[in-house]
This record gives structure tokens, sequence and C-alpha cells, in this order.
């Protein structure tokens, strides 16, 4: 009970996962956003038989149109890849899927499209004049709190937890490797001469204990580790064909959800040098830095 009690993430936690969360991959993306557009709706909708279809508001196409460029500024490949399947560019849309890849305003302005939706999920976007990575956010941020509020945890206050479980449960926090799996002893020194190496690279390098992960940041994580008990895995934030990989070790998760939505991901065991992995992450330390 103490263990489960720990993993139970906080509301804030789920908010701050679900911005970029890969939703539209998930089995329950249908599920999910019917529900949040028949919260407090007097008339329910369902996807299933209606001509409804989950749209990208910001469309999938790598190869985005000039007007889609523009809007999303300089670096829109870089908010494409990290907020297309997200829920905050997720909607339901009942016209053809031709218009998927056109321009905002000739999504909003389309005899179905945003500002002549019935669809609740879609009031906000028609006030909105571009759509962009701050409105994708926002946006996220909003849903993600519906998100909880529909699904509440039960009520329960902290002196009875404290009381149940004691304090010492309650307050813990993640604040060092020891909140996480176990290692054998073989990972546990190769951890630790990574953590060393890692934030040897830069005295303006952080380290963040999240809860599934270890993040070490500069302006933004350029490596997350995650812990188990016989193994790492390294996310690595810099495009997949950006990284120089001469032994094939990394995998190509552009899109694809994973612990910390990064595009490249490989594991580390004893059979990867300490110095091939760090060559690794220092590439998308340099990404990241000449960005």
């Amino acid at each position: 009970m103490k263990d489960s009690y720990r993993a139970f993430p906080t509301d804030e936690e789920i908010v701050e996962k679900l911005i970029i969360k890969d939703i539209y991959h998930l089995r329950i993306k249908n599920y999910l956003l019917e529900s949040l557009e028949n919260q407090n709706n007097k008339e329910p909708i369902s996807i299933t038989g209606t001509g409804l279809t989950i749209e990208h508001i910001m469309p999938q196409n790598s190869n985005l149109k000039k007007e889609w460029k523009d809007m999303l500024g300089d670096n829109w490949k870089e908010i494409q890849r990290i907020y297309l399947h997200t829920i905050g560019n997720l909607t339901l849309t009942g016209y053809n899927s031709e218009m998927s890849d056109k321009p905002f305003i000739e999504k909003q302005n389309h005899e179905k499209g945003f500002k002549n939706s019935h669809i609740k999920l879609n009031y906000d976007i028609a006030k909105l004049s571009k759509w962009d990575e701050s409105e994708i956010v926002n946006r996220s941020k909003i849903l993600a709190k519906q998100v909880v509020s529909i699904w509440q945890y039960p009520s329960i206050s902290k002196e009875d937890i404290e009381e149940y479980l004691g304090k010492e449960t309650v307050e813990q926090n993640y604040t060092s490797v020891e909140n996480y799996p176990k290692m054998n002893s073989e990972i546990g020194d190769i951890y630790d001469e990574l953590d060393r190496k890692i934030l040897s690279l830069d005295s303006g390098i952080k380290k963040e204990y999240k809860q599934q992960y270890i993040a070490y940041k500069m302006d933004s994580n350029f490596v997350n580790i995650k812990i188990s008990k016989s193994e790492l895995t390294a996310g690595l934030n810099i495009p997949f064909e950006e990284i120089e990989d001469s032994l094939g070790i990394c995998r190509n998760t552009t899109n694809i959800g994973n612990f910390a939505n990064n595009p490249v991901l490989f594991k580390i065991n004893t059979d990867i040098t300490i110095n091939y992995v760090m060559s690794l992450i220092e590439q998308a330390l340099k990404y990241q830095l000449e960005e």
C-alpha cells in the first residue's frame, strides 16, 4: 500500500504530463475526446456513426504549407514534433479530411470548420486569430484540467492519509536516485559514472528528479535517464536524423509516446561503453546550445 501510494500522481503532475503526452496514439483517444466534449453537455455526442473524426489542428504533414510555417515561426519543426499529437492540438470535426492540411484561417472559415461547428471543443478555437505554440499549450492546460475534473481521485484528507501511512510517506518527494527502482551493482556503477560525466559537461547543467526519470537540462532537457534494475534508458532531445550513431543503438521515437517524449531513445547496459554513451549525449547538448 505504501509503495502504491508513492506512485499516486497529483492533479498538477497529471496536468504537466498531459500537456506533452501523445494522446493521438492512445487506444482511448476517442473516449477521451468524447468525454471532454460531453461534460456538462445536455446533448451528448458520439464519434461512432456521426461523421465526426479526430482532427489535428496543426497538420500532421511534415512538409507544412508556408502559411503554417509563418504562423508557427522559425522553430516550426520542433513545435510540430513536440505538440502534434498532444491534447491541445486535437479536436473533433465533421469536415472532409482533404481540409486537414489547409491553413488555420481556412480551417476556421470552412462551412464545416471551427467557426461553424456545433462541437464545444471548437468554440474557443473559433475565436482565435492564430494557432501557434502558446495557443496549443494554453488549450492543453485547459483540457488537461478538465480531464482531472472528470476523473477525480477519491477525496481523502492529508490527516487521514498520514494516520494510515505515516507522515514520512505523505511528505516523500523525488529528491535522489534512491527514489527510483534499486539498480544492480553494475548498473548502479554505470549510472554514478554517467551522472558525474554529464554534470561535468557544463557548469550550467541542472539535474531534476521527475516521477519517471531524471532530467539533465540547460534551457530545457537535453537528456533524460530512466532507471530500472538491470539497465538504464536514455532519451535524447535531438531530431533522430541529426544523431550520429555508428553502433545503431538509437531508436527513432519521433511522434511516439515515451516516458519523456524524446525523439531518440537507447538502452544503456554493460554491453555499451560509457564513452560511447557520452558521445551521444554530448550531441544532444550541442544541438540544444546551437539552437
